[in-house]
């Protein structure tokens, strides 16, 4: 099957609503360690609604960092206008050296305006939002550079910025750039990407295909080579030893937000399934991991192993 990466999303809605309690969270974060993934990650929100109780992303990674010793971790994805990308680069250093270089850093343009303006952050037009990542990860990667950092820009400029100390990782995290938009978002991922997550949402294999052959035309713009990028789709499993058990699994879980993204079945079936994306471009998969979920230990068992 070849070498393939699998993340673990550990906070995902409904989870984070129903049981925000980082004792289980921290369990659950051991248990994706224990089974072989290769990273968990944290999504960026505050809050989803007035009722809702979220932990914040970025506290929580550094306490995660603390309870485990092998995983990567990382946030799906900073919401950039939510921390100067300065202050960003500055604290991503600082987990990296506290998990002893095992952070990604996952950054979008953001997206969810009923936050933003709850707590008070401009929200823009889309073009603007992601005009701010375009420069944003500019100077992260700037930060990271081992030199003083001046850049001045439309939205974001630095004088002479210093990271120290500087990130475990020779350069720096992995910088993902997560989003789907195919005229600006994935120019961003083309010109300053190390890894590119098409969609905070599920993406079918058609989309999926679609978006890898876009990101290959403005890399070609931007003078680089589309394989410099890991290519990461996010999907929801749901298995079970036969076709009943996986469709009662499916009957419990949560409704979908992206049903063609959304495999049920088999271990042996999930293999082929995972392996048409495999085929089209994808090296790492993003997979929703909640109590609610259920199957993944057969995933583990049954699927993961394969692509070792």
């Amino acid at each position: 099957m070849g070498t393939v990466k699998f993340g673990a999303i550990l906070n995902e809605v409904p989870q984070m609503s129903v049981s925000p309690d980082y004792p289980e969270l921290e369990k659950l974060c051991r248990s994706c360690e224990d089974a072989g993934f290769d990273s968990a990650w944290l999504m960026d929100h505050l809050t989803w609604g007035p009722n809702d109780a979220v932990l914040e992303c970025w506290t929580t990674l550094s306490a995660l960092s603390r309870a485990t010793s092998r995983i990567h971790l990382g946030p799906f994805f900073l919401c950039n206008g939510y921390r100067s990308p300065s202050l960003v680069a500055k604290m991503a250093a600082t987990l990296d050296v506290i998990s002893r270089g095992r952070l990604e850093l996952g950054i979008g343009a953001g997206w969810k305006e009923d936050e933003y303006r709850a707590y008070g952050f401009p929200f823009g037009l889309p073009s603007e939002r992601i005009a701010r990542l375009d420069e944003a990860a500019s100077i992260i990667k700037l930060m990271w550079s081992g030199k003083p950092a001046t850049y001045r820009g439309k939205y974001y400029a630095v004088y002479g910025a210093v990271c120290k100390p500087g990130p475990v990782q020779p350069g720096g995290p992995r910088l993902w750039i997560g989003g789907g938009g195919e005229k600006l978002t994935l120019r961003v991922a083309a010109k300053h990407a190390d890894a590119c997550n098409f969609s905070g949402l599920s993406t079918s294999l058609e989309t999926f295909k679609r978006k890898v052959e876009v990101l290959e035309r403005h890399c070609e713009a931007v003078g680089r080579k589309p394989g410099e990028i890991v290519k990461s789709v996010t999907l929801e499993l749901l298995l079970g030893k036969d076709e009943a058990e996986a469709r009662e699994n499916e009957r419990r879980a949560p409704p979908s937000r992206s049903p063609e993204a959304r495999f049920v079945g088999t271990p042996s079936r999930c293999l082929s399934f995972l392996q048409g994306y495999v085929d089209a471009g994808a090296s790492y998969f993003m997979l929703h991991v909640e109590d609610l979920l259920p199957g993944m230990e057969l995933f583990v068992k049954d699927v993961l192993p394969s692509f070792r």
